[in-house]
């Protein structure tokens, strides 16, 4: 059981139907092999799991027990692995003398 065509079946939180769809919005992609999207599908999810353990240390530290997205854009902000995300981190809320959107360097 849980197999298909003799192979495992791989539990997904990121439908690859969906990463596949995606994927083909993308002129230069081609063809794309079947275990592509799961692969995809796996990476993000360990992606949002390494965020999030960030966000939620950083909520921690200041004993809050709500993740906001001020836990979001410190981590970000104090993280090396996630320099990528500094210029995407637009969110709502209190960014300190930035402005909303703009990860201010204190």
């Amino acid at each position: 059981e849980g197999k298909k065509g003799g192979r495992k079946k791989v539990a997904s939180r990121f439908v690859p139907a969906r990463i596949k769809k995606i994927m083909r919005q993308d002129d230069d992609v081609g063809k794309i092999a079947a275990a592509t999207p799961v692969a995809v599908s796996r990476a993000v999810e360990l992606f949002v799991n390494d965020l999030l353990a960030v966000a939620v240390a950083r909520a921690q530290q200041e004993g809050a027990r709500t993740v906001t997205a001020n836990h979001f854009r410190d981590g970000i902000r104090d993280n090396v692995q996630f320099d990528f995300l500094r210029d995407l981190a637009i969110v709502t809320g209190s960014f300190g003398s930035g402005g909303p959107g703009k990860l201010s360097e204190e």
